[in-house]
């Protein structure tokens, strides 16, 4: 169900790109401005700019700025 509420949140087709974690854990960075959705089973989610870290709320869209890491 997650993969079709994320183009929901993003308002893009239902065919966009997702990934799905299981378990474990992803980090990511954004090489240019990037817009996410968190969804599915609620995980802790934070994303670090500039040397802050703040925390994602889950069940929403969210805009990577260049350069930001995301840790799932």
């Amino acid at each position: 169900m997650a993969p079709l509420l994320s183009p929901a949140l993003l308002r893009q087709p239902v065919d966009t790109a997702a990934i799905e974690l299981m378990s474990g854990a992803l980090t990511a960075r954004a090489d240019q401005p990037t817009r996410i959705a968190l969804t599915g089973a609620p995980m802790r989610a934070t994303l670090t700019e500039g040397g802050e870290t703040r925390t994602l709320d889950w069940h929403a869209s969210h805009l990577l700025p260049a350069g930001a890491e995301l840790a799932l």
